[in-house]
């Protein structure tokens, strides 16, 4: 089968690290061919009355653990191609809603891997409040008097978060003393913010979970860097191993059936004392990470799922995108 992943220019990739090159060296050793594209080398066309969705690629080899070979850039249609694999890390602007609505395009064949129309309508933050029941209390304004009322309802204290971006930047610890994250976040009262109250529990740690078609695929818990309440290893959080609570679970139940039925074939949660706090859908990452903790590999069940969907589109079962 033959497949095309959408990434970030590869400079900007840790190849030992990075779940994106992860999955690729195990498409490549499974005998799937496999090119890579960046993001603005896509290209879409109308000519004498046909669309034609194509891109710029490349050939990428795996030589050895630590290293890759790129071949120089060829022209593909994308229905060349069983899969595409949207790879490129956010923040979601302009540039990624414009990819995925451009993939969206694309006639039945081949599958987009997340669903592209699923990718342009949910917002890795927005998207929880989907499921009221399962996340804390929480406010998305960018009215001044609302957001300051909200801190006082919540002890004065609570975590702002800029709705675009993902790794924790843009995720400020804010009081109604020190209010100065929640003007940055919101510029100044121009642009809505999410505010949330604040769970101790954070200092516990931060669940992980990776679903597969809605499946739990591997748990873990992030512990943040001593005193700091961000759970990301940009951050200097450290993985444990980890067994779900009963309200981890829970959260899945409520989520999976969701995500199923949308094209949301890999997904990662993040949960807090058993309340949802972010989906993670356009690139979900740490894989290699989990493989480590849990003693996984991930990947091949990633790359087995996948074929047997695959599959399926072919016989003619179920149709693409999923």
């Amino acid at each position: 089968m033959r497949h095309l992943v959408i990434i970030d220019p590869p400079e900007r990739l840790e190849p030992i690290r990075d779940t994106t090159f992860l999955l690729m060296r195990e498409l490549d050793r499974r005998g799937h061919g496999l090119m890579v594209c960046w993001y603005d080398r896509l290209l879409c066309r109308v000519e004498d009355g046909r669309l034609e969705l194509g891109a710029l690629c490349r050939r990428i080899a795996f030589p050895g653990p630590m290293c890759f070979d790129l071949g120089g850039e060829e022209y593909h249609p994308l229905t060349d191609f069983d899969a595409v694999h949207v790879r490129k890390d956010p923040p979601y602007d302009l540039n990624y809603h414009h990819l995925c609505l451009q993939l969206s395009l694309l006639p039945r064949r081949p599958l987009v891997f997340n669903d592209p129309l699923a990718l342009a309508t949910h917002g890795e933050k927005l998207s929880i409040l989907q499921f009221p029941l399962q996340v804390a209390d929480t406010l998305v304004s960018a009215d001044r008097e609302e957001l300051f009322a909200f801190l006082d309802r919540h002890g004065g204290r609570g975590v702002v978060k800029v709705m675009h971006d993902a790794a924790g930047r843009g995720v400020e610890l804010v009081t109604s003393r020190e209010p100065e994250p929640l003007r940055v976040a919101s510029d100044n009262f121009t642009r809505a913010v999410m505010l949330q109250e604040f769970l101790e529990e954070i200092y516990q740690g931060e669940t992980r979970v990776f679903l597969l078609g809605g499946t739990p695929l591997a748990w873990f818990r992030k512990l943040p860097a001593g005193g700091s309440f961000k759970a990301d290893y940009e951050r200097g959080a450290i993985g444990v191993p980890y067994e779900p609570s009963r309200e981890d679970l829970a959260v899945v139940e409520a989520v999976a059936p969701y995500l199923r039925a949308r094209g949301l074939h890999l997904v990662a949660l993040d949960i807090i004392a058993g309340r949802l706090s972010d989906f993670n859908i356009t690139s979900p990452g740490l894989l290699v990470e989990t493989n480590e903790i849990c003693g996984l590999r991930t990947e091949r069940a990633v790359v087995e799922y996948l074929e047997t969907i695959l599959a399926e589109v072919r016989e003619g079962s179920i149709s693409a995108p999923v």
